[in-house]
């Protein structure tokens, strides 16, 4: 193809120079980064064989989600939860964006659990629009955004945050622990997906939500399930911290091996 770009062109990059040092020290080189990415790879492996272990413990507490062979009470989730919308700020008023109160986002739901948010807003951004603020432990669940082609993102917030509209806050009342739902609606998205994608839908409405049929084990059932979680959790954080070094040394070495 003979294709060429104003800066840059095939005579250019037939010219170009690449370091080359002898074999022995790009056999080492190579192994190291070996090394280094194999061990980023055992930490996404682990990460993923823990959201396994909470789902196979879900299975074995309360059966098959889909099945329901246990026979649990079936109701509407809108009878356990308070659901409230989203909102985003003028973006025309700067002071709006400049603050310390977490403001979430689809692209924030990527998590089980949300500390932090990429935007954050003043009070002034909360009082002057449709936003609202929510305490730590609210469900946060995306219902507007391509991505509900094929995955529900939901993460529980551990700090207070508002949202933006793309964003349903789950608020749970007496008898449904939210630890739970989560893992619940994360196993049985298939039903919440499939109106997502439904004839002239454009993601999640709020009677898609409060229609979702929870099924309802014991309060103490759950709870004791949301303990284990929190087990499984804290074992994540250990591992994610770990991820973050094996990412930042596979990093260093990289630029290391190219440097000069």
């Amino acid at each position: 193809n003979s294709t060429t770009f104003k800066e840059v062109n095939r005579t250019a990059i037939k010219n170009l120079l690449i370091p080359l040092p002898p074999f022995p020290v790009q056999r080492a080189i190579a192994e190291r980064l070996d090394r280094a990415d194999a061990l980023r790879q055992k930490d996404r492996q682990l990460l993923r064989e823990y959201d396994a272990l909470a789902q196979s413990v879900f299975v074995e507490m309360f059966g098959d989600p889909v099945r329901n062979e246990k026979g649990w009470a079936v109701k509407p989730l809108g009878m356990y939860v308070t659901i409230i919308g989203g909102g985003t700020p003028s973006r025309d008023v700067n002071e709006y964006f400049i603050g310390n109160i977490c403001w979430a986002t689809s692209k924030d739901i990527k998590n089980n659990y949300l500390n932090d948010t990429e935007e954050h807003v003043s009070e002034a951004a909360i009082q002057n629009s449709s936003t609202k603020l929510v305490p730590p432990g609210t469900l946060l669940l995306v219902v507007k955004s391509k991505i509900l082609m094929h995955t529900l993102p939901v993460a529980i917030s551990k700090v207070p945050v508002c949202f933006s509209q793309d964003i349903k806050g789950v608020i749970p009342n007496d008898g449904l622990n939210i630890e739970f739902l989560s893992v619940q609606l994360k196993m049985r998205k298939y039903i919440l997906l499939g109106k997502a994608r439904g004839v002239n839908t454009e993601g999640l409405t709020l009677e898609h939500l409060r229609s979702f049929p929870v099924h309802l084990p014991p309060f103490s059932l759950q709870n004791r399930f949301a303990e284990i979680l929190t087990n499984i959790e804290q074992q994540k954080a250990l591992v994610r911290k770990q991820q973050a070094e094996s990412e930042a040394l596979f990093g260093r070495l990289l630029q290391e091996a190219f440097a000069n």
